[in-house]
Parts: C-alpha cells; structure tokens; sequence
C-alpha cells in the first residue's frame, strides 16, 4: 500500500508476526508528521511518534453537553467500549477513545509500553487534539472513563493535568480499577523478576493471559475476549508487570493530593483489581467529592457483565449530576 504527498512516499508495510502485529513502517520523518494531519481523526501522532487509532463518538439528537474521553484497559481495545459510548451520546456526551500504544489498531509493540504514564500522556495529548481541531467547545465539562489498567492511567492523567491549566476535568469514573495487583498473580518470586529483569530483558513474557473467564459471568462475553483479533493474548511483559506495580504503589502513596471529582466502581468478585485497592484508594484519596459502589458478586469487566445496564446508568447519573452543576 502506498501513499503519494507531493514528493513522498510513504510505504505502509503490514508486519504479521504477534509481537509487531498493526506496526506501520515509515520512509522519513516528514511524512509521518503528513501522514498524522492526513488521518485524523482516525489517527494522530503520539510524542514518541507512534501512530494511535481514536474514535469519536457525538451525539446525533442533540448538541453535546459533556465530553468524555476513555480509556481501555490491558491488552484490549477502546473499541470494545462502543456500547458504552453510545449510551453517553444518548445522554447528550460527547465521546472520544483511543487504541492506547500497543493496543487494538494502534502502533507499538503490542500490550506494551515503556511506562504506564505514557499511556496517560498519550490521554492529554488526545484531549489537546480534540480541543486544538475543533471537536468540542472548550467550555463543555469533560470526564474521564477508565477501566481496569486505563482507571490507573486516568488517576495518573489527573496528577499530570494538576500542572497543566488547558487539562481541567470535571470529574473520573473508574471500573474496576487497577490500583492493588492480585498477590496470586504478583507472587514475591513475579515481583523479584520483575524488579531484576525489567531494564534487562524489558520484553521477555512471563505471565499468562488469564483468558475470558476471569472477566464476565457471561459466555458470550468470554468468547468473544478470547477470540478478538485486535486484543492481546500473549504473555505480559516482564516490564509491564513492573510498571503495573510501581503505578499501583506511586498512586496509593500519593492519593491524599487526589483532589479531582471520581467515582470508583468494582465488583466485589473481582480476581484481577481486587476490591481492597478500590477501597483503599476511596479512603486516602484527598477530594471532598468521592463516591465508591460495590456491585456483589461481579468480576472484573463490569462493563460487560449481565447487570451493566445498571452499571452504564449509574456512571451516566453520576456525570449528570455534575454536568448541572
């Protein structure tokens, strides 16, 4: 496939192999800059000049009240989410979304990144495109959604916005949270390897895919997890697994400066993001607008477990109270 821009020319070579799989090669730097202007808004430029795939979702009845932008967790995609987005539209939200890098139809190495706070600035560079092209006003409130490893990205992406003024947020739903690792997971003997490893053999695979049936009640759930082309089903990487446990400890040891709106969701037969770091994080956290709400007897992707209209309600009620405000 190739792409012509006056004198360049960009070949866009797909690269099959798992590790590498949706990877786009570039001839020069000036067309990847082209390129990134050419395809937005399905695609725009990250700092570390990694292509990454965004959605937009607006609202066709009525003219956006709200903005919200969300954030997917490990090894998935945002695309996965689009039921959710379309019940925000319904409520009036604009919604907006991307492939994190290394995820769904993004660039990267796949389920991968140096560390966890570039995928939170990857957010803030998505809120600064959206705003610099247009998308929405800059008056409208704006939220951010994020699942599992993407709730530890939005709390960290609302430490980052502290120093930023363009970034101000109205508040941060968090489903299932990633803010206390399953100790059965992260064994000493994991977190050892982790540690000694990570700036050695960054990208060595040491765990499993815990697979479908960890996430949702739901069959059909598990089985389109298990078999979805875009999301990763390989083993997590020694670095990401370090990463995963320095942003769980870093956000803990520093959530009482956590001043920001947030709602926490999680279910209380969450095996992957206990519930103790849900709670944890409620009770130390330092603003003075925080709600938390257990769901019995769900697991992890609340988002698609059999009783997630409720969920999507409850998310939508609690942003409505505060777009009115």
């Amino acid at each position: 496939m190739v792409y012509v821009f006056g004198n360049t020319i960009l070949s866009l070579i797909a690269v099959s192999n798992k590790s590498a799989a949706h990877q786009i090669q570039l001839v020069d730097k000036q067309a990847r800059a082209m390129i990134d202007s050419t395809l937005w808004p399905s695609k725009f430029l990250n700092k570390h000049g990694i292509l990454l795939h965004s959605y937009t979702w607006l609202p066709t009845s009525c003219k956006a009240r709200g903005a919200v932008f969300m954030v997917h967790g490990y090894g998935e995609h945002i695309g996965r989410y689009e039921h959710v987005a379309a019940a925000l539209n319904a409520a009036g939200l604009a919604v907006f979304g991307i492939d994190l890098q290394g995820h769904g139809h993004s660039e990267g190495e796949r389920a991968y990144a140096e560390r966890w706070d570039d995928f939170a600035e990857d957010l803030l560079l998505l809120v600064e495109t959206v705003l610099s092209r247009g998308k929405i006003s800059p008056s409208l409130p704006r939220f951010i959604i994020g699942h599992s490893m993407g709730g530890a990205v939005a709390i960290r992406a609302g430490f980052l916005s502290r120093t930023r003024k363009a970034h101000q947020w109205a508040g941060v739903i968090l489903s299932a949270p990633c803010l206390y690792i399953n100790p059965k997971e992260a064994t000493p003997m994991l977190k050892f390897l982790a540690r000694s490893l990570a700036d050695i053999l960054p990208k060595m695979g040491v765990t499993g895919p815990l697979g479908g049936a960890f996430v949702s009640r739901d069959p059909a759930v598990v089985e389109n997890i298990n078999n979805d082309p875009l999301s990763y089903h390989g083993r997590m990487k020694i670095n990401m697994g370090h990463q995963a446990i320095l942003t769980c400890e870093k956000i803990q040891r520093e959530a009482r400066f956590f001043d920001l709106p947030f709602l926490i969701l999680t279910g209380d037969a969450d095996a992957i993001c206990l519930p103790e770091g849900s709670d944890t994080f409620f009770r130390d956290a330092g603003s003075t607008d925080k709600t938390c709400k257990h769901y019995p007897k769900l697991l992890h992707d609340l988002l698609y477990e059999p009783e997630k209209e409720e969920v999507i309600a409850d998310v939508i009620s609690w942003i409505e109270a505060r777009v009115k405000m």
